[in-house]
């Protein structure tokens, strides 16, 4: 069986990210008939006649690639696909014709619409939230319309229950939370020797160094960890782990709004108008944050096995997975995180192995991080469950299988 993925690759992008840990596992498992036909976001996503141009040029190279497989693997994050959902459907489309059969690995799922609207603000949202399923209708339409072309992955069960009841045969989803790492990486990966690395580099030796991990600004609520930060002992530092997303980058200035957040928090203001010591405490607390910026693969995973405790301070916004939960799941490495939907849908799977603490509340997050929540026994006895069944060795096996489901008549 001949195998393709289109998706986001070798670029700065949690999917493609994903992907690159994927695709040793899995040509492993299909003998070596694997491809991978990168996906030209930047070109999709740019605007004017001439990107047009180099971009169907770019998707027409990868279009002859997957036509050749006897299945087709889309990493379905619309956004990744165009601007417009006008251009995000004729891209997909594109792919469905010339695919024989496809699996879609829903990276985004349709959502339900919001509340009736009892504001012009919320007829708003319900317009654009209206807009932004375009796509996913065009696409259901297509799936019911040929189920056995198609079979589904999803991260959680909540996403294969949403898209039972909008249609999709159930017995074609695959659910499974993200995985990153073999079993033999995940044993090569010691917090003791990596730990030493990383007091190193940042000078943290005898310190308790928690772990912020994934694109600044945006849904990640970094401020919020910054915030406990201010509340914690000064043996307690914060290591950030992360450059912008190529999506949010202002062009044509040094002014970017993810920066000054953060900036705002820690730099001295040198305003008369602060209150007596705000401008000591803000440059003590710099001191205890450390930027690594943007790192490749490998040594985003050895800072995160470094670290004490991952903090994921996010915020809701529907997401169906988190690429660094799930490495730090995989990583065995104690987890505080909010309680978006998406991570009590992670902890469904990974019992007690995670410390929660509502969206926003860096009081909570501190005490709980004071009190070592996510180091209590049962949460590393969880961890360690959770890591030895779910890995990506498993997950590219579930690829094998939705794929095989493809062929079924």
């Amino acid at each position: 069986m001949k195998l393709a993925i289109i998706s986001s690759y070798q670029r700065d992008c949690g999917i493609a990210q994903y992907v690159e840990h994927l695709e040793g596992p899995l040509r492993e498992l299909l003998g070596g008939n694997l491809s991978i036909a990168p996906l030209p976001v930047d070109l999709l996503r740019s605007s004017g006649p001439m990107a047009h141009s180099m971009a169907q040029s770019a998707l027409a190279e990868s279009l002859a690639v997957i036509s050749k497989a006897d299945v087709v693997v889309i990493e379905l994050e619309p956004g990744l696909f165009g601007r417009s959902q006008r251009q995000i459907w004729a891209t997909l489309k594109s792919i469905i014709e010339v695919s024989k059969r496809i699996v879609i690995t829903y990276h985004t799922v349709p959502t339900p619409p919001p509340s009736l609207p009892k504001s012009l603000r919320s007829l708003v949202h319900l317009a654009r939230h209206t807009y932004g399923q375009t796509v996913f209708r065009r696409l259901l339409r297509a799936i019911r319309s040929n189920q056995k072309k198609f079979a589904h992955i999803v991260q959680t069960r909540r996403e294969k229950t949403r898209l039972t009841l909008l249609g999709v045969d159930p017995e074609r989803i695959f659910d499974m939370p993200l995985s990153y790492f073999t079993r033999a990486e995940k044993a090569e990966f010691d917090h003791e020797h990596y730990r030493q690395k990383l007091d190193d580099i940042y000078g943290t030796s005898g310190q308790k160094v928690l772990g912020v991990f994934g694109f600044l600004g945006g849904i990640k609520g970094t401020k919020v960890a910054l915030r406990a930060l201010d509340h914690l002992p000064v043996d307690y530092h914060i290591l950030i782990v992360g450059g912008l997303h190529p999506e949010t980058v202002v062009h044509a200035t040094s002014e970017q709004p993810p920066i000054q957040d953060i900036a705002k928090l820690l730099e001295p203001t040198f305003n008369a108008g602060e209150r007596d010591g705000a401008d000591a405490k803000r440059s003590a607390l710099l001191k205890r944050v450390h930027f690594a910026g943007a790192v490749d693969n490998r040594t985003f995973a050895e800072l995160m096995v470094g670290c004490d405790a991952i903090l994921l301070p996010y915020e809701e916004v529907g997401q169906t997975s988190s690429g660094p939960a799930s490495q730090a799941l995989d990583l065995k490495r104690p987890i505080y995180c909010t309680r978006t939907g998406a991570f009590r849908e992670l902890g469904k799977y990974a019992k007690d192995a995670l410390s929660f603490f509502e969206i926003g509340n860096h009081l909570e997050l501190a005490q709980k991080i004071y009190r070592q929540d996510a180091m209590l026994p049962m949460r590393a006895q969880a961890r360690a469950r959770y890591a030895d069944t779910v890995t990506v060795e498993v997950r590219a096996q579930m690829y094998v299988e939705a794929a095989k489901c493809t062929q079924q008549n």
